[in-house]
């Protein structure tokens, strides 16, 4: 992966054998795309997501209390790891995350 516009594009050998260049690594659960938080703020929404389709499936009466904790202690951690290090500064990356929250509101049914 080459990162910075004044890179000059070196290939490295290791061993005698090319690495492969690669456009998106994940290392600790961040997906790192030419520092651009894109792609993690989609897996991590997709991952959101999932856990919120698993607690609307599982739970039958999901009451304003109950929801806010699922969602404070199952989804969020996974909207919120390493936010220090991929911080969505795009508004399309910040408008991903914050679809999933507005899921999880409208999952109170005292709020509809």
């Amino acid at each position: 992966m080459h990162i910075g516009s004044s890179n000059q594009k070196f290939t490295y050998n290791l061993n005698g054998v090319e690495l492969q260049e690669v456009s998106v690594e994940r290392d600790l659960g961040i997906y790192i795309d030419s520092l651009q938080p894109s792609k993690h703020c989609l897996e991590a929404a997709k991952r959101g997501n999932r856990v919120l389709g698993m607690i609307k499936r599982n739970f039958s009466f999901l009451k304003e209390d109950i929801v806010v904790r699922l969602y404070k202690q199952l989804v969020r951690p996974h909207l919120e790891y390493a936010v220090q290090a991929w911080n969505p500064y795009f508004a399309k990356d910040k408008e991903v995350l914050e679809k999933v929250q507005r899921r999880a509101t409208r999952m109170i049914s005292s709020l509809l």
